[in-house]
């Protein structure tokens, strides 16, 4: 019988793991049996933590950042600051009534 090949998988900074478990690394049993990593209930999206939320935060910081956006996050204290340069698509962003409004529209889901 023929040997299966196992696939590799590059990871962002360049390095590749193979797919399939071997000695050390975790079998899906395993993982099913670990606890989640994340206190966000299935199918929500509601954190449960400051850390949580925070984390959250950061990631969507991030997601902003890869769409062309300019961001900075400070933290002095207990104050954190975001700092957001809207790409060139966006000619205005202001608040409104506590919302975010970007041209003059609010910025909604869907």
């Amino acid at each position: 019988m023929a040997k299966q090949k196992k696939q590799v998988i590059t990871t962002g900074n360049g390095s590749t793991k193979p797919i399939l478990a071997e000695g050390k690394d975790p079998t899906v049993a395993q993982l099913q049996q670990s606890p989640a990593s994340t206190s966000i209930g299935e199918g929500s999206t509601k954190p449960v933590s400051i850390q949580e939320a925070l984390s959250l935060l950061q990631t969507l910081c991030f997601d902003l950042r890869s769409m062309g956006s300019q961001v900075s996050i400070l933290a002095k204290g207990k104050r954190l600051y975001i700092i957001l340069e809207a790409p060139a698509s966006i000619a205005t962003l202001q608040m409104v009534d506590g919302h975010i409004e970007a041209n003059g529209k609010p910025v909604l889901l869907g």
